[in-house]
């Protein structure tokens, strides 16, 4: 079964399911691939290289909002010249409890330009000590699943 075929499997499953995000407001639609600025809020994993490309670049990140919602991000850079087509997935993870990953549709990524496929926004817990972490599985040009290093956010305690 196709990667894109299995991630729409557990999309639709999720959803038949009735299980559903709680949102708070975002400024980015999921799954779709858009140009972005970072700021203080975001929290990345280590940036991986493509194995079948040197020039494509690629992390997950926790954009964490104020009060309890974060948000989960797979960030793409291609520092190349030749366009690559991008998909990818972002694994269940503690911010949306596990629940479901979401797709990231496939699109084209010019050489020099870096995109991101942003989650929904969802509640998350700030408890002292508890520490969040999503990965992400990324493909290139149909190419072997890659999968990135882990974006954690979290706060420490006090003693």
């Amino acid at each position: 079964m196709k990667f894109s075929r299995v991630a729409r499997l557990v999309t639709a499953a999720a959803g038949s399911l009735g299980l559903v995000f709680a949102a708070s407001s975002s400024a980015h639609a999921d799954g779709q691939w858009q140009t972005f600025s970072t700021s203080s809020r975001w929290n990345c994993g280590v940036t991986s290289i493509s194995y079948l490309s040197q020039n494509i670049h690629f992390q997950t990140c926790i954009i964490a909002s104020p009060g309890t919602a974060a948000q989960a991000a797979l960030i793409v850079l291609n520092k190349g010249t030749k366009v690559a087509n991008i998909t990818g997935l972002v694994e269940p993870n503690t911010i949306n409890g596990g629940v479901a990953g979401f797709y990231c549709d496939t699109a084209p990524l010019p050489g020099g330009e870096r995109r991101a496929c942003f989650g929904p926004s969802v509640p998350f817990s700030q408890w002292c000590g508890q520490q969040h972490q999503v990965y992400s599985t990324f493909h290139m040009n149909n190419g072997v699943p890659e999968r990135t290093f882990p974006a954690s956010y979290g706060t420490d305690c006090p003693f």
